[in-house]
């Protein structure tokens, strides 16, 4: 690369630090965009057009999809990662917006106003007076797979993240959890809310899965059709309503398979109730503005009061009696939602917290192999401070309860799943969901699942 792109912007606020580096012995050139002056955003140019890019951007708070356009100008709100073709003959450029923790900065890319190639960086976070790092790039020469410049890009932003204080590992220090490399059932598509102990003994009975996921409707009596109701129910104790029965009792009858259940990082849906021993605080979600502009209808789902646990002892010590409970009542695993609640409802700092306090718990409760399906969690405060993590979720929901799937569906969920796969395989064994073997889709599915590397389900 004799000529490698340049990025450049009217402020003279933001500066640019370009080098270049040997990964597998090519020679790669890396851009650092940083800055200490913190408007809405920031306008930056290439020094040449693309011919076709290929983004990731947020449709719905905790999930991201692709989108092809031929000019970055047109980029989506919200784009968290994006794949760059300046001509045939020329390598990969991949742009990487970045959650910084040492300034406590996140950033997205949008498109411009100015047209041609011109984007912007938004940014959004508390303003802490540091100098942030507000975009990553990587250009890679011709001849350099898709694949290999994506893995690169990822490795090069996460060396400079953890210089800056992130708890971020790549997968290759990971291992996918014991269970997990077995076939697993989850309860969600066949029930949802209205699961019971009866429709996993009859699974089991039937089919004896190693492991088996009970998903929402264990911890609280909720309805579906109140949704808005639903969605800010919070949790009322650590194990089972009185209704569902006993957790401890049902871990026995379904022995041999393993049971996980699930609940969302901030306990459930609607956080936890007041009194219970911790120190709570309610709040309303603070939306980004190019997130609130980039899917409004979706914002006003989630809009709305949580009580959440506050203050890192106070999390840090909840975690530790909700998984001990879980534990002692036989629980193996858990599948953990809604991650992408905390950062909107908290500061980052205690949005950080919940995800380390979450993940020591795990250790102390389930063991080294931390056995936790991660979900929702498509933000980059939870990618860029992922941690020990290992299994994550890479779109969003394939179907839902009593909703059939059509062709078109399968064929987006399976393009959505492959390209967000393109991004984070370098840091998650990536989950592609659960399948339905009794629906004519199952075939198609089950092979997405074997290429995806993830859990089968």
């Amino acid at each position: 690369m004799e000529n490698p792109v340049k990025l450049a912007s009217k402020s003279d606020a933001v500066c640019f630090q370009q080098k270049r580096y040997k990964c597998d012995g090519v020679l790669v050139s890396e851009t650092l965009v940083k800055g200490s002056a913190r408007p809405a955003s920031y306008s930056l140019f290439p020094d040449r057009g693309f011919e076709a890019v290929l983004a990731l951007h947020r449709h719905k708070p905790p999930w991201t999809r692709p989108a092809t356009v031929d000019q970055l100008s047109s980029l989506p709100r919200e784009t968290l990662w994006a794949v760059l073709k300046p001509s045939p003959s020329a390598g990969f450029l991949v742009l990487s917006a970045v959650a910084d923790p040492s300034s406590g900065c996140c950033t997205a890319l949008q498109g411009s106003d100015s047209g041609l190639d011109n984007f912007e960086i938004a940014i959004s976070g508390a303003d802490n007076g540091k100098e942030a790092l507000f975009l990553h790039a990587l250009e890679v020469p011709a001849g350099t797979s898709l694949a290999l410049a994506a893995a690169w890009s990822v490795c090069l932003l996460q060396r400079q993240l953890v210089g800056r204080g992130r708890a971020f590992e790549l997968r290759a220090s990971k291992s996918m959890p014991t269970a997990m490399r077995r076939w697993g059932w989850c309860s969600w598509d066949a029930y949802g809310v209205q699961v019971r102990p009866e429709n996993l003994l009859q699974v089991a009975k039937r089919f004896q899965p190693p492991w088996m996921v009970l998903d929402d409707g264990w911890q609280e009596q909720v309805s579906s059709e109140k949704w808005r109701e639903w969605l800010h129910t919070q949790q009322s104790a650590f194990l089972a309503h009185a209704q569902f029965g006993d957790l401890k009792v049902l871990v026995k009858q379904l022995q041999p398979s393993e049971l996980f259940v699930w609940h969302t990082l901030q306990g459930y849906w609607g956080g936890v109730r007041p009194n219970r021993g911790y120190i709570t605080q309610v709040s309303r979600p603070v939306w980004p503005e190019a997130l609130r502009r980039a899917c409004p209808s979706e914002v006003d789902v989630w809009d709305g009061n949580f009580n959440l646990v506050k203050g890192k002892s106070d999390i840090a010590r909840y975690y530790s009696d909700f998984y001990a409970a879980l534990a002692f009542a036989g629980i193996k695993g858990v599948k953990c939602d809604g991650q992408f609640l905390p950062e909107l409802l908290l500061m980052s700092e205690d949005s950080v917290a919940y995800a380390s306090a979450q993940e020591r718990a795990a250790l102390e409760a389930f063991g080294k192999d931390l056995p936790v399906l991660h979900c929702m969690a498509l933000t980059l405060w939870r990618i860029h401070g992922s941690a020990r993590a290992s299994v994550t979720r890479v779109s969003d929901d394939h179907a839902y309860p009593g909703v059939e799937e059509d062709a078109a569906a399968v064929a987006r969920h399976i393009w959505h799943c492959g390209t967000n796969s393109l991004w984070l395989r370098e840091i998650f064994f990536c989950d592609w969901d659960m399948l339905r073997t009794s629906e004519w889709h199952a075939n198609i599915h089950s092979v997405a699942r074997a290429v995806s590397g993830g859990p089968l389900y």
